[in-house]
């Protein structure tokens, strides 16, 4: 698939590191901040989405990613995109062994969430580029 050159990245997106006042966005934590992918932040986002969603027992999920990516990148490139739901499918598994606590109840259900996301993402990345 083709690349892009590196850009700025925050590299570790999610609802905590970014903090809203009337006045705007503050994004914090920018200790992971290196030259990446282009579609790496935006692939953490859309699995930030879909953790939180699932966190709270909201539907919709597909629905407000769209949105996101309507509003993100409407002339953005298609790889870029591709790549993006990569990336999210990536995070999805990393985020169900990493940041779901085994003790809190109905771990196993949302880990089987969260891996059956990233198999349909991966499923549909296949089938796009063969």
């Amino acid at each position: 698939m083709p690349q892009e050159p590196p850009t700025y990245t925050h590299g570790d997106v999610k609802a905590e590191h970014f903090w809203l006042t009337p006045d705007g966005v503050t994004v914090l934590d920018l200790d992971c901040c290196r030259l990446g992918d282009p579609a790496l932040d935006l692939g953490l986002f859309l699995a930030e989405l879909h953790l939180w969603a699932d966190l709270l027992g909201k539907s919709g999920v597909e629905q407000a990613q769209e949105r996101v990516l309507a509003g993100y990148a409407p002339g953005a490139q298609r790889d870029r995109l591709i790549r993006a739901r990569f990336y999210e499918s990536l995070e999805l598994v990393r985020a169900a062994a990493r940041r779901l606590p085994m003790w809190d109840r109905g771990w196993e259900n949302r880990v089987a969430r969260l891996v059956g996301r990233a198999t349909r993402i991966l499923e549909g990345f296949r089938k796009k580029c063969g």
